[in-house]
């Protein structure tokens, strides 16, 4: 897994899975299902896509940031911003205030 907290309280994570069954699986159980159900309450802004290749095949957040621009699928929130609604989310910043790998690169 690895984060990024960007400005304006801005989190983009990037995780891998052995298969689309083991996603699932973790996205609707415990914390991360818990906090899902508050999702539309918090954010102005929440997408999801999925990359298809190895763990570092995805070269960079920039390259995150395009593939979500052509294939995310914004989640339902309930006060959405402008770029919610026309899919037009802010790139990270290249030089991000934090950024954590918890898994490491192979």
């Amino acid at each position: 897994m690895r984060l990024l907290v960007d400005r304006r309280l801005t989190y983009w994570t990037a995780t891998a899975w052995i298969d689309a069954a083991s996603m699932k699986a973790y996205r609707g159980a415990g914390a991360h299902r818990v906090a899902m159900r508050r999702l539309a309450g918090w954010c102005d802004e929440a997408s999801v896509t999925r990359w298809t290749g190895s763990v570092n095949s995805m070269k960079d957040w920039a390259a995150a940031h395009a593939l979500m621009a052509a294939e995310g699928e914004p989640s339902h929130v309930a006060h959405p911003s402008a770029q919610q609604t026309t899919r037009t989310w802010a790139r990270p910043r290249l030089r991000p205030l934090v950024e954590l790998a918890l898994l490491p690169k192979h």
